[in-house]
C-alpha cells in the first residue's frame, strides 16, 4: 500500500531548499521504494522554482 503525499512550498522553504537533508532523503528512499508517491501541481513547482532563483540571485551566485 502506497501513501499519496503532498508537499506545499513552505515545506521546501523550511528545509531551506536542502534536498540533501534527512527528511528529504528519506521522502527519496520511500518514494523509490514505491511506499510514498509523491504529489504536486504546477502551482507548487513554479512557486519553489522561483524561491530557488530569488535565493540564488540574493545570494549573488547568478545575476
Amino acid at each position: 500500500m502506497a501513501y499519496y503525499v503532498f508537499l506545499d512550498t513552505n515545506i521546501y522553504e523550511e528545509s531551506n531548499f536542502s534536498f540533501q537533508n534527512g527528511k528529504f532523503t528519506k521522502l527519496k528512499e520511500l518514494i523509490e521504494s514505491e511506499s510514498v508517491i509523491l504529489l504536486y501541481n504546477e502551482v507548487v513547482y513554479r512557486e519553489v522554482r522561483q524561491h530557488i532563483e530569488e535565493y540564488v540571485k540574493a545570494a549573488g551566485i547568478i545575476g
